[in-house]
């Protein structure tokens, strides 16, 4: 692949090619890419191509094909372009790549430059000259900032195509939810304090029931909702939660969390919205136990709920620390401090204050991903109408 070999069959239909350093705008990619695809008549494929084989779920989950970064040179990029033929470039920060510019914007593919910072320009050319040419090549520049665009201006002859945008990154979808069952629900739980524990595996049961059980001496009508990561998995996890004393209640047998009931198994698919809006506080699940994996943090941030999360998050771990960053997650190690971070954020202005910075997180960059679609948008109508 790095020599330009293609490791896989091209898919019918238009193709984006995405290639950078900046991880953050390429594991925004995939989100973005699929909301385009909805929109269009010719959904459009979505190649991205790194350096190294990036860890299970850094690309996010959006169907993207993956490639290693074919290298700089002629022949190589020939190779990937005549297999691939790309109907669209983006690159997402770093260095230009001469051969990559030159060869992509031969064969009349628009190249777009996403997340552009100055210091990429700054430095990496002997020649001014060169710098010139290769931009000269290069479509739409979409900055960091507007000290980053200044730049990108000095070297560019068409400084009109320069933008401010801010940086591309992952912004979490508002998930779906029945309206009128949430509010059934909220109803029904009358006010009780309730957290949730999101995508659990078997091997978590444990853990949740001792850290219910510590936060439950704090708040005694305190309930946890359960949502395993299998689905199937939902009638054991009920029982052994019934086994170690727990009153509890089955969604996909129909039941309802009762007064009484002090665990809820939620075991039916598509729901997710509706618990992340039932409970500020929201463990992500299959991160506690080793090897676990976790899963993306950004669909409970989008919705305000304080995120926990074990340490096993596997390709997920730059969401978790850009969240922990801005006081919206919290690492917890053990059943034990699983059980302390509940009982603390039961406290509601410490629910509110981390589930605020989780909202932010979560939404920031919704602007800058709609910009970039509507650029692709108008790409790939200029490309078909050709």
């Amino acid at each position: 692949e790095r020599l330009g070999q293609p490791g896989r069959a091209r898919p019918p239909g238009p193709l984006i090619w995405a290639q950078g350093e900046d991880a953050m705008a390429l594991a925004a990619l995939p989100g973005l890419i699929y909301d385009v695809r909805q929109a269009r008549d010719d959904p459009p494929h979505l190649l991205l191509t790194t350096p190294e084989v990036p860890p299970d779920g850094a690309l996010g989950d959006g169907g993207a094909l993956h490639q290693l970064t074919p290298a700089d040179t002629g022949p190589a990029l020939r190779r990937f372009l005549e297999h691939w033929q790309p109907d669209l470039c983006l690159i997402a920060g770093g260095a230009l790549r001469p051969a990559l510019v030159v060869e992509t914007s031969a064969r009349g593919v628009p190249l777009m430059l996403l997340s552009a910072r100055g210091a990429d320009l700054v430095g990496r050319f002997r020649s001014r000259g060169m710098t010139r040419a290769l931009l000269g090549r290069c479509g739409r520049v979409l900055a960091v900032s507007h000290a980053d665009a200044a730049v990108y201006r000095k070297f560019t002859d068409a400084p009109e195509h320069v933008e401010v945008s801010g940086p591309l990154s992952e912004c979490g979808v508002a998930l779906d939810f029945d309206d009128a069952e949430r509010d059934r629900l909220a109803e029904r739980l009358a006010a009780r304090p309730v957290w949730l524990a999101a995508g659990v595996t078997q091997g978590e049961a444990a853990a949740l029931s001792a850290a219910h059980r510590s936060a439950g001496r704090q708040s005694h009508r305190l309930l946890l909702v359960v949502v395993p990561r299998d689905a199937g998995d939902g009638p054991a996890l009920a029982a052994g939660f019934e086994t170690e004393g727990w009153i509890t209640a089955r969604r996909s047998a129909g039941e309802d969390p009762e007064p009484e009931t002090q665990i809820y198994v939620a075991d039916t698919a598509d729901e997710m919205g509706l618990w992340y809006r039932l409970a500020p506080i929201a463990y992500l699940g299959n991160s506690l136990v080793a090897p676990g994996g976790g899963h993306g943090p950004y669909e409970a941030a989008a919705l305000g709920s304080a995120v926990l999360h074990g340490p096993h998050v596997g390709g997920h771990r730059d969401r978790y620390d850009r969240l922990a960053r801005a006081g919206a997650a919290r690492l917890v190690r053990s059943a034990d401090e699983l059980g302390t971070a509940v009982t603390e954020l039961l406290a509601p202005e410490a629910a509110a204050a981390m589930a605020q910075a989780a909202w932010s997180v979560g939404s920031e960059g919704a602007a800058v991903a709609e910009r970039v679609a509507a650029l692709i948008h108008d790409a790939l109508d200029a490309r078909g109408a050709r």
